[in-house]
């Protein structure tokens, strides 16, 4: 099986490299997590330890499928496999009461869910944003793991959201710019004209494209504002 592009809706995968998507994607990964313990208060101490104990594996295990999605993109049973384990991670985030987790879980799954149904297509910001998420599960399970407070990445999830609906902030076709997450700031795009994607599943940034990165991830690293 393969992820068929959506025609009218498709972005070009040569308007924008992955590594500038990527940098693009980054700010929103910075969360000011609350810098005191978790409220336990109405949590089940149990619950929660099964549940780190259990997501952290999932986690391990939904980071191998991410790698093998990311070299065969068109492959729907990498997809399938990330929703079971996101899936897991969510229902048992919501047992325990740890719903800042339950929520970026069912946000990330909401865009898994778009891609397995063809609703939407796979494009260059699809794995980064993915890998952006996982990371995020990672940290907020291990803090909850210390028995430290997280905060829920509410950019974030408004990005899988966005992405679900076919409606990413960072790409559209035939952009020449994209705005930088959290911010008013956008930056051009490095258009890869030079050379000929290598294979469907593997577009091949140009020369150029690659000189530009650099440029493109400085300013998209700008210091964002703090996630309330």
């Amino acid at each position: 099986d393969i992820v068929e592009p959506v025609a009218a809706e498709a972005a070009d995968d040569t308007t924008l490299s992955p590594l500038v998507a990527a940098a693009l994607l980054r700010p929103l990964a910075e969360i000011n997590d609350p810098a005191g313990p978790l409220d336990s208060t109405e949590l089940d101490s149990e619950l929660v330890e099964i549940f780190v104990e259990e997501a952290g594996d999932l986690l391990d295990h939904a980071d191998g499928v991410l790698n093998q999605f990311a070299a065969e993109p068109r492959q729907l049973d990498h997809v399938t496999a990330l929703q079971r384990d996101l899936h897991t991670i969510k229902g048992g985030a919501r047992m325990a009461g740890l719903m800042e987790v339950g929520e970026t879980a069912h946000a990330m799954e909401s865009l898994l869910e778009a891609l397995a149904e063809r609703t939407v297509a796979v494009n260059v910001t699809t794995i980064p944003l993915l890998e952006v998420g996982f990371d995020r599960l990672h940290a907020m399970v291990t803090r909850i793991g210390e028995q430290r407070a997280v905060a829920t990445p509410e950019r974030l999830i408004a990005e899988f959201n966005a992405h679900a609906r076919g409606e990413s902030s960072l790409l559209r076709p035939g952009a020449d710019a994209v705005r930088v997450p959290g911010s008013e700031e956008t930056v051009d795009i490095p258009h890869a004209t030079a050379h000929a994607p290598a294979d469907a599943d593997h577009p091949a940034a140009s020369i150029e494209d690659r000189d530009a990165t650099a440029a493109v991830v400085e300013d998209a690293s700008v210091q964002q504002p703090a996630e309330p």
